[in-house]
């Protein structure tokens, strides 16, 4: 039997003695196939209630209009089911692809490279885009946990659990997607 555990837990004492996960800001979410022995977990961390999460939700409505007019992505699964139902194929074949483990795999650096481009191209002065930048960057360093007694931060890939994740994975895909497509 697959068990998929799920835990969103405010206290240690309730977190299953299997996992030993420590929450230190927010809350930790923790999600792994626990009959895929040896499998590595993906810690997901919640930014609520830590010092940059204010400032990553105010940037959410921000940097949403960028994504507008982005051809590849759908908002959800209505939008999906709309733009299938128009899809005219002509002789050609859909695809679909899904990319494993999207937040943790869209490298920090080129997220923010991507979002750079996308702010100079909805005009946004090089003031702006700047300080937009730092300030962002500031944001994605709120991934910090506990797990076993030791402190952990990510170094690479986009944290899940932090507000901007999706909306710069969004940005980032977009401009791979072009280069492919």
């Amino acid at each position: 039997m697959l068990l998929n555990c799920f835990l969103f837990s405010p206290k240690v004492s309730e977190v299953p003695s299997f996992l030993r996960l420590i929450i230190v800001q927010g809350f930790m979410l923790y999600r792994k196939f626990i009959s895929q022995v040896g499998t590595p977990f993906r810690p997901i961390v919640s930014n609520v209630g830590t010092a940059a999460y204010k400032l990553a939700k105010f940037f959410i409505s921000v940097y949403s209009p960028l994504t507008s007019n982005i051809i590849f992505t759908t908002k959800n699964l209505v939008d999906f089911v709309r733009k299938i139902c128009n899809f005219k194929p002509n002789g050609l074949t859909m695809v679909s692809f899904d990319v494993k483990s999207l937040f943790t795999n869209v490298p920090v650096q080129g997220a923010l490279d991507c979002l750079r481009k996308r702010l100079h191209e909805f005009h946004f002065s090089s003031f702006e885009i700047e300080r937009l930048i730092h300030l962002t960057y500031v944001c994605l360093q709120q991934n910090t946990f506990v797990f076993n007694g030791k402190f952990y931060r990510m170094t690479e890939g986009l944290a899940m659990g932090n507000p901007l994740s999706n909306i710069l994975s969004d940005i980032y895909m977009s401009y791979f997607e072009v280069k492919l497509f």
